[in-house]
């Protein structure tokens, strides 16, 4: 499993964070506005991805980190956030 965080490219402002099994599917249906939440906001690139060997794990990592701030979202993205 996975957990990923896009940034919209026409709105520098949003960002979305989703767990999925398959990440390049995933970034796909997003830029072909096949998710209610981010298709009015295309295009979409990936900032910041991570594997688990469950999709259970990516599930936990993903409540955790839709609780941060932008500001914590974006130092993830940015590698600059501290352990």
């Amino acid at each position: 499993g996975y957990i990923y965080i896009i940034k919209s490219l026409s709105c520098q402002t949003q960002l979305y964070t989703g767990a999925t099994s398959n990440i390049a599917n995933r970034v796909k249906s997003h830029n072909e506005g096949k998710c209610l939440h981010t298709k009015k906001f295309l295009p979409w690139r990936l900032g910041y991805c991570e594997e688990f060997k469950t999709i259970n794990e990516a599930f936990r990592r993903e409540r955790q980190i839709k609780k941060w701030s932008r500001k914590k979202k974006e130092a993830l993205i940015a590698g600059n956030l501290p352990s």
